[in-house]
C-alpha cells in the first residue's frame, strides 16, 4: 500500500504541524467566540444603561411638562375670573416654552378659546378629535396616544384641566407634540438617535406605537409584535437579543418611563458585533502568524531530528533482513542521549538475537515430511495451555494397517499416504486448531476451547472423509481416532496423551475405522 511507503519523519512532521495548526485555529476560534460574547455583554449593558438614563431624563422632562401645563392652567383660571382674554397668555406661553409644538385653551364645551399661531385655524371651533373629547370628559391631566388631527398632523396631546375659583370645570390647557416635526423628543434623543455603528434609539407609547424613530417613515407604526416592546408595555426594563418586525436581529437595552408609560429602546445590530469580532480576529491572525510560522519551522526541524533515530533503525532492520550483520552496520550519532542509547541497545539486542537464531536454526519446528507441527511444537503448545489452565481437547489419529500399506506399496507411497492424511486434516480443522505429526503413522490435533464431544465431531469428519476418498494407493485408507479433553480427562499433558492413546486403542480394538472418547463405552462414542 502507498501508506506503507511514508517515512516516519514525514509522518511525525505532518502530525506535529497539523497539531500546531489545529491548536492555532482552535485558539483563534476560542478568541473569536470569547470576543463576541464579551462584545455582546458590553453592548447589552451599554444599551441598557443608555436606555435607563434616557428614561430618567424623559421622566424629568415629562414632570416639567406636567408642571408647566398645570401652572398655566391655574394662571388662565385666574384670568378667566377677571374676564381676561387667554390669547395673550397663550402667545407668551408659546414663546417661552421648549416642550410643545402648539398650545391651546379649550372651554368646558369643547370650543377652542385660544391657540398658538400654528394652531390658529382651530380658534373658535369645536374640537372633534376623539383624544380631545376624552381629555374634555376626563377632567384630569391626560396624555393621548399618537393620532392624526383634522389638519393631518401626527401628534400627541397633553392636557391639564382648568377649574374656576368655585371648583367648576372650565376646560383644559393643551400642549401638542407634533411627531413629524422638530419636538421635545428630538431635543432629548436627536443627537444620538443613530450612530455610525448602526445603533439607534426609538420610543414607543404604552400601546407599542412608535413616537420617535430615526426613520420618520416609522412614526406611528405599531411595534406591539416586538418581544421587547411587549415587555415595555408591561412596564418591564432590561436587555435581550431580539428580532424586530422587519426580521433584523439586534442587541437591545430597554427601559420603561414610569411617569408616562412610554418605553425607550436602544439597540445595536448583531451584524455590527460580528463585524467587530471578525476585525479583532483578523488583527490577532496578523499579530500571531509570524510567531506561528517560526514555531512551525522550528517544530519541523526538531521533528526531523527526533525522527532520525527511527529512520536509521528502519534502514538497519532492512539491511539485517537482507543478511547484513550488526558488525557491518554504521554507528551514527544522534541529537539526544536517549536516541543514542536506544540505537546502541537495539543493536546489541539484535546481535544477540542473531547468535541465538543461528543456534536454533537447525531445529525445525515442523515435520519435514508432512509440513505439520512436530512433536516438540505439540508438547510446547499443550504445556502453555495447561499452565494457563485453558481447556482444550486432543485427537490422536492412526492409519489403520499402515504396515500393510508400506509392505504392499512401498515406503515412498506410504509417505504419500501420510501427506494425504495431513492434507485432509488441515482442510477439516478450524482456524486456531493445531495439526501435528505425533510419530510414524500417528497424528494429533490440538483444539483450543473445545469439549470432547466437539472434538469427536471433528474427528468423525476427518475419518469419514478418509474412508470415502481415494488415497494415493488407489483405494480408501481408513483411520482410527481417540479423543481426550483437558482438564476433564487428565491434569497433565502426559496423562492426557496416554488417555487419548487408550481411546485410540479402544477404537482399534472395536474393529478400526472408529472414533472413541476416553472413559466412555465405544458404543456411546460413535
Amino acid at each position: 500500500m502507498r501508506w506503507h511507503r511514508i517515512r516516519f519523519v514525514h509522518l511525525l512532521t505532518l502530525f506535529v504541524s497539523t497539531s500546531i495548526l489545529a491548536m492555532f485555529v482552535l485558539q483563534l476560534m476560542a478568541s473569536y467566540f470569547e470576543t463576541k460574547e464579551s462584545l455582546y455583554e458590553t453592548t447589552f449593558k451599554l444599551n441598557y444603561e443608555s436606555a435607563s438614563k434616557m428614561g430618567v431624563t424623559m421622566g424629568s422632562v415629562f414632570r416639567a411638562m406636567e408642571n408647566t401645563l398645570r401652572g398655566n392652567a391655574s394662571h388662565i383660571a385666574e384670568q378667566a375670573e377677571r374676564g381676561g382674554d387667554p390669547q395673550p397668555h397663550v402667545d407668551h406661553f408659546m414663546d417661552s416654552n421648549n416642550f410643545f409644538n402648539g398650545i391651546m385653551v379649550v372651554g368646558a364645551e369643547g370650543k377652542v378659546l385660544a391657540a398658538s399661531e400654528n394652531l390658529a385655524g382651530l380658534k373658535g371651533t369645536g374640537l372633534t378629535d376623539e383624544e380631545a373629547r376624552i381629555a374634555l370628559l376626563s377632567r384630569e391631566p391626560t396624555l393621548s396616544a399618537p393620532y392624526r388631527s383634522t389638519d393631518g398632523n401626527l401628534m400627541v396631546l397633553m392636557t391639564s384641566p382648568v377649574f374656576d375659583a368655585a371648583g367648576r370645570y372650565a376646560g383644559y390647557v393643551a400642549g401638542t407634540i407634533h411627531l413629524a416635526e422638530p419636538n421635545v423628543l428630538n431635543d432629548i434623543f436627536g443627537a444620538g438617535a443613530m450612530s455610525e455603528s448602526g445603533s439607534y434609539i426609538y420610543v414607543v407609547d404604552p400601546s407599542g406605537v412608535i413616537l420617535f424613530h430615526p426613520d420618520p417613515a416609522r412614526l406611528g407604526d405599531s411595534e406591539a409584535a416586538n418581544s421587547v416592546v411587549r415587555k415595555l408595555m408591561d412596564g418591564a426594563s432590561g436587555y435581550e437579543k431580539v428580532k424586530n418586525t422587519r426580521g433584523k436581529v439586534f442587541l437591545a437595552g430597554y427601559a420603561s418611563v414610569a411617569e408616562n408609560g412610554w418605553g425607550i429602546v436602544v439597540q445595536t445590530p448583531v451584524e455590527e458585533i460580528h463585524g467587530k469580532a471578525r476585525r479583532v480576529l483578523l488583527r490577532e491572525i496578523g499579530y500571531s502568524s509570524p510567531f506561528f510560522a517560526l514555531l512551525l519551522l522550528v517544530t519541523i526541524w526538531m521533528a526531523g531530528k527526533l525522527a532520525a533515530p527511527f529512520s536509521v533503525l528502519a534502514d538497519t532492520a532492512e539491511r539485517l533482513v537482507a543478511g547484513s550483520r550488526t558488525e557491518e552496520l554504521p554507528n551514527p550519532a544522534f541529537l539526544s542521549y536517549e536516541a543514542n542509547q536506544l540505537h546502541r541497545t537495539v543493536m546489541m539486542a539484535i546481535g544477540q538475537l542473531q547468535k541465538r537464531a543461528e543456534h536454533f536454526l537447525h531445529e525445525s519446528l515442523t515435520d519435514p515430511l508432512t509440513g505439520l507441527a512436530n512433536r516438540r511444537t505439540m508438547e510446547s503448545w499443550m504445556s502453555e495451555r495447561i499452565r494457563g489452565r485453558q481447556p482444550f481437547s486432543v485427537i490422536l489419529l492412526d492409519i489403520d494397517r499402515f504396515k500393510r500399506i508400506n509392505d504392499t506399496f512401498g515406503h515412498p507411497l506410504g509417505d504419500e499416504v501420510l501427506r494425504f492424511l495431513a492434507g485432509n486434516m488441515l482442510v477439516q480443522v478450524r482456524k486456531g486448531d493445531l495439526c501435528c505429526r505425533y510419530g510414524g503413522e500417528e497424528f494429533a490435533i490440538l483444539l483450543p476451547d473445545t469439549t470432547a464431544r466437539e472434538a469427536f465431531g471433528i474427528a468423525e469428519r476427518i475419518r469419514m472423509k478418509m474412508e470415502s476418498a481415494v488415497s494415493p494407493t488407489g483405494e480408501p485408507v481408513t483411520i482410527s481416532c481417540g479423543v481426550a479433553a483437558y482438564p476433564d480427562h487428565a491434569a497433565t499433558a502426559r496423562d492426557l496423551l496416554e488417555n487419548a492413546d487408550l481411546a485410540l486403542y479402544e477404537a482399534k480394538r472395536a474393529g478400526r475405522n472408529r472414533t472413541a472418547i476416553f472413559g466412555r463405552d465405544f458404543s456411546q462414542s460413535v
